[in-house]
């Protein structure tokens, strides 16, 4: 039977119906959704690529995820973090400039990283002051005692850190004519002075610019007077004594007694060896080579008129007429004309517990012999063979000048320093202690010559330096700072070391100490400034008085000095290997 049109449009729909049926198994679980995977980060970039910032000031970064492809990731958030917080910090991205410098930014996505380069300056400083070194009065040559010190400030009051400024010097020189702040904003320069009224001009962008002041003088001739004295610390008077520094002869004469003949023992050369020989290189090493002395030995003993103790070696007289008999007995033996003084040596019996130094020079009081007048001279007693060469160096330097440090004071029996006799100078010079082998003060080398006055810096009046001063043990180089306090007294600096025959001193460093040229020999002629006393002990046992009386830079060192009533101060700066010591010396 044939099918009608409505028949089969009705298949097709049933048809229809049943695909879909059997396509979607009749229930919706069995759909499977499609899922679009999450952009991957292959790259970060972080703008700006630099940035430069001033101190206190902020800037912003940002960071940028992008695809293999170059596009843009949405979504994502940047970790930050720098190189050199000292420089500059980060937080999301907005940088905080903290001082001056270079630093690295970073930003990470997803383990993927970019940089920006981030330089940070000072902010332009607004005032620049003067801290120190302004107004000074200092010697010429010589660096002033406080250098050129400046401060660079922002306009809110805040250190100016890495700051350049230019300095420039009407006269003098400056250690340098550039200079950058440091952290505190501080910069600062030495001033070596110049002659007369200077000014130093200091510069800097931003700024006015600043003036400081200075005067240079030569330094002074610190020549103290002395007065109604002949023998003091003062000039040497050229009447009195021997030239220290011009070549001299000395005869060796030996006289006995018929109480104390000279034994077998005393050889000529014997006592030569004992006393001559070492004592003549002391002065040598002690005067820097500029004592010279020759010696001749006059082969003879001759007998005195009188026994041994009834000669008086301590006065002038009495030693004026020993030493008149003696020359006298030899004058058929010795051409006195040929020499400038005599040495006379005793027996060790003799009763002559002392070695005097006979000082009359070319007055009346010296010995006129062929034609000459012997004026100056040194007879050895017991003590010459109970100490030796120190003996004939201590007596010697007597006939250039110089005078006892020690006190003329009453032995008191049991101690170890007889009436505190050293009580001013201590073991410092062996013109105090001669117990005690060593150099004599900076000062007695000044006042016989030994010392150029390039080596000796005299501070008149007010005013100061920085110097380095040389240990007095070896040649060379600045050995003396003094200061007047009058015209007869001064303050005088020095520097010791364990060199030489200074090699037993009991403490080594700066030595500060007073001289007086108004006082007579043996009179209190100075003192010792120490830096601690020593009264008992090791050392006092061995040096006395002031036996660690120095300034230092030790762990235990005292390394200042100030005295009130004369304005001085003195500061240890530095010492070297050499020990020699950076001083600033002011007033």
């Amino acid at each position: 039977m044939a099918s009608s049109p409505t028949t089969r449009h009705r298949a097709a729909v049933f048809a229809y119906a049943s695909l879909i049926i059997a396509c979607g198994g009749g229930s919706d679980s069995s759909i499977t959704p499609v899922v679009v995977p999450p952009a991957v980060v292959a790259s970060v970039t972080v703008t700006p690529a630099t940035l430069n910032l001033t101190v206190g000031t902020t800037g912003s970064l940002s960071a940028s995820a992008l695809t293999a492809a170059g596009a843009a990731i949405s979504g994502k958030t940047a970790s930050w973090t720098t190189s050199n917080a000292a420089v500059a910090t980060v937080s999301g991205g907005t940088v905080t400039a903290i001082g001056a410098g270079t630093a690295s930014i970073t930003a990470d996505v997803d383990g993927k990283t970019a940089s920006s380069a981030i330089t940070v300056v000072a902010p332009l400083p607004a005032l620049l002051e003067v801290v120190s070194g302004d107004a000074q009065k200092g010697l010429t040559g010589r660096a002033l005692a406080d250098s050129l010190v400046v401060r660079a400030k922002t306009a809110a009051g805040a250190p100016a850190p890495n700051v350049a400024i230019t300095l420039t010097a009407s006269s003098g020189t400056l250690s340098s004519t550039t200079a950058t702040t440091d952290a505190t904003g501080v910069a600062r320069v030495q001033w070596v002075a110049g002659t007369g009224d200077a000014t130093a001009t200091v510069a800097m962008a931003g700024s006015a610019n600043l003036t400081l002041k200075s005067n240079g003088r030569t330094s002074g001739a610190c020549v103290l007077a002395p007065v109604g004295q002949r023998m003091t610390l003062g000039p040497s008077d050229p009447t009195l004594s021997l030239n220290p520094t011009a070549p001299h002869k000395i005869a060796l004469l030996y006289a006995d007694f018929s109480d104390a003949p000279a034994p077998a023992s005393d050889t000529f050369q014997s006592l030569v060896d004992l006393v001559v020989t070492p004592g003549l290189a002391m002065l040598k090493e002690l005067s820097y080579g500029r004592i010279q002395i020759t010696t001749t030995i006059v082969p003879k003993w001759y007998r005195m008129s009188g026994t041994s103790d009834s000669y008086t070696w301590r006065t002038f007289q009495g030693h004026h007429d020993f030493i008149g008999e003696v020359m006298t007995l030899a004058d058929a033996d010795v051409d006195f004309s040929q020499y400038d003084a005599v040495y006379v040596f005793t027996p060790a019996a003799a009763k002559q517990p002392i070695s005097p130094t006979f000082n009359a020079g070319q007055s009346t009081g010296g010995l006129k012999f062929d034609g000459k007048i012997i004026g100056n001279g040194v007879t050895f007693g017991q003590d010459a063979r109970k100490y030796g060469f120190v003996v004939l160096a201590h007596e010697t330097q007597h006939m250039f000048g110089l005078v006892d440090l020690y006190n003329f004071t009453p032995r008191t029996a049991g101690d170890a320093y007889p009436g505190d006799q050293f009580q001013n100078f201590g073991a410092w010079s062996i013109m105090s202690n001669i117990f005690v082998q060593g150099h004599t003060l900076a000062w007695e080398k000044r006042k016989l010559g030994f010392l150029d006055a390039s080596q000796v810096d005299c501070i008149e009046g007010t005013g100061g330096e920085e110097v380095v001063v040389q240990p007095l043990e070896v040649a060379g180089g600045i050995k003396m700072v003094a200061l007047p306090l009058d015209a007869s007294r001064a303050v005088v600096i020095e520097v010791r070391s364990n060199q030489g025959i200074d090699a037993g001193l009991c403490s080594t460093g700066v030595l500060i100490y007073d001289v007086d040229a108004s006082a007579a020999s043996g009179v209190n002629v100075g003192k010792i400034r120490a830096s601690r006393a020593t009264n008992s002990g090791p050392l006092y046992t061995k040096c006395g008085a002031f036996a660690d009386a120095t300034y230092g830079l030790g762990a235990n060192d005292i390394s200042s000095y100030t005295d009130s009533v004369s304005g001085i101060s003195v500061k240890l700066l530095g010492v070297d290997a050499s020990g020699a010591y950076r001083l600033r010396i002011k007033r």
